[in-house]
């Protein structure tokens, strides 16, 4: 190929030239570009003082100053941007007033210091990170963040399928030339090594780039790259070591310290799914819910992560007496999950000190973790179901209100009670109040934990309990079991915060029907 004559601007593609300038004494060459599309100039990297006067001649000769429309600054450094004001002050004493600079926002932050009367507009600002250009074409910026700055951009022009891509594919070539020869790889290789800070850094710059049709690589120092280069130059860089002045013996202790947490993160998160696992094998024994055919009870208990903060106990407490207990500790992983473990423990022993939901939880609250010693608090509901009387005794520790269904009256409400936190109080501060509700037949008593009443839509409205108690109150005289009950609120709940999106919070949930 013939040699350009750089004295005069080069055109390297249908619609783009290059303007830089050829320093013989200089192995750093600095190349700006101009695209020239329906009439209008489009400034890339405009370059250093030092050659302001041949670059300005250059653009000049191919367009008029007052019909460039935008410079595109793609770091901030002074040999890439340092006459940005000597060139937006000639643009306007040639009646330019509405040239727009477009470059990172923390990119404007330095270039700002170039000179007064700067003004910024920033991809991320434009729809898409795109500037339309019309009929078809368009820049599209891309965020190359850290190589070699924070506010790093490459710009991509989709009209003839040429990547502006800064300093990435650059380097200091010691016999330059404007097209990129057989050995530029190892021509650059040094130049990304002392200037890109990390391998990962460049792999994320190489996955942006290879989503594009690139025909042709314009780099702001070193040559330009024919698409059959582009194409090898990325596969190189996508495992390219980098960043030199981090010696290799630290760098090895960095690869070794990231394996050990690796490793330790599998060992916990193993440790935490057996902890969950144990905590499930805690759970009511089905047998014990289908024990008695007198009640009908279904129960979900659906953690939000590997060990939950919820608990749920189901348990006889004699012949004619059934316990049901709801918990909630605060937070969750491992030490609300040990707090529930010691929640069944404490029932398991206590549980037949008394008929009194209240009593046995103020025996909890004396025994269980404290607020003050262990951060730790949690909610409780008890109820107690007297199969002799037909009567549920229930007693809450700051717990959600149960929500009971009286067939009879064809209309449900809430019982509210009073109550503190277990773990929140001294015993003889531990203020729990109790009460008593006929259970006849068809009946229906929900407990449950905030997990569903906290569940959000999209528009960050809650399924709380007293908006929805009528949709509760609607399933249960429409459904004949408990597990129908159960599903039907289930299924309002997924549709309310959409089928794809999780549970941000544990969810229990108890439904009790009387069938005699």
């Amino acid at each position: 190929m013939k040699t350009p004559d750089y004295d005069k601007a080069v055109r390297i593609s249908e619609h783009v030239y290059w303007v830089g300038t050829y320093d013989p004494r200089d192995k750093f060459q600095c190349n700006s570009y101009l695209i020239l599309i329906h009439g209008k100039g489009i400034i890339i990297d405009p370059g250093s003082v030092l050659y302001f006067e041949n670059f300005i001649g250059k653009v000049s000769e191919l367009v008029d100053l007052k019909d460039i429309t935008h410079i595109i600054v793609q770091h901030q450094d002074p040999d890439v941007a340092g006459n940005i004001s000597m060139l937006m002050d000639t643009m306007r004493s040639r009646g330019n007033e509405t040239c727009e600079i477009i470059t990172h926002k923390r990119t404007s932050a330095l270039i700002r210091h170039y000179g007064e009367k700067l003004t910024f507009e920033y991809p991320d600002e434009l729809p898409g990170e795109t500037l339309v250009l019309g009929d078809g074409s368009a820049l599209k910026f891309i965020h190359t963040p850290y190589l070699h700055a924070p506010g790093a951009i490459a710009t991509y022009f989709n009209k003839d399928k040429m990547l502006f891509s800064g300093d990435i594919f650059g380097g200091m070539v010691d016999n330059w030339d404007l097209y990129a020869g057989e050995n530029y790889f190892e021509e650059i290789t040094s130049f990304h090594k002392e200037y890109m800070p990390a391998k990962e850094l460049l792999l994320y710059a190489m996955t942006k780039f290879e989503r594009y049709d690139i025909e042709t690589i314009a780099p702001q120092h070193g040559s330009v790259l024919n698409k059959e280069q582009a194409k090898a130059i990325i596969e190189h860089f996508r495992d390219f070591e980098c960043g030199l002045y981090v010696d290799q013996s630290f760098r090895d202790e960095l690869s070794a310290a990231r394996k050990q947490i690796e490793e330790q993160n599998r060992i916990m998160n193993d440790e935490l799914s057996l902890a969950g696992h144990f905590q499930q094998t805690l759970l009511p024994d089905k047998n014990i819910t289908e024990s008695d055919k007198r009640i009908d009870i279904a129960f979900l208990f659906k953690p939000c992560s590997q060990v939950s903060g919820d608990f749920l106990i189901i348990d006889k407490i004699d012949d004619q007496h059934l316990g049901i207990m709801v918990t909630d500790v605060v937070g969750h992983g491992v030490m609300p999950g040990l707090a529930t473990i010691q929640v069944k423990t404490l029932f398991d022993e206590h549980k037949k000190a008394s008929l009194s939901p209240a009593a046995i939880l103020r025996i909890m609250n004396e025994r269980s973790f404290s607020v003050s010693e262990h951060d730790i608090f949690l909610t409780a509901l008890y109820a107690i179901y007297d199969f002799e009387r037909s009567t549920f005794t229930i007693a809450s520790a700051g717990g959600v209100p149960p929500i009971y269904y009286d067939a009879k009256k064809g209309e449900g409400k809430l019982i509210s009670l009073t109550g503190i936190p277990l773990g929140m109080s001294e015993d003889g501060e531990c203020q729990i109040s109790e009460t008593s509700v006929a259970f006849g037949k068809d009946d229906f008593l929900i407990i449950q934990t905030d997990g569903l009443i906290e569940c959000f839509n999209d528009r960050n409205e809650p399924f709380e309990r007293l908006k929805n108690q009528k949709k509760f109150m609607d399933q249960i005289k429409r459904q004949r079991s408990s597990q129908q009950v159960l599903d039907a609120v289930m299924e309002k709940v997924q549709r309310h915060k959409g089928k794809d999106k999780e549970f941000e919070d544990d969810v229990t949930i108890v439904v009790v029907k009387n069938r005699e």
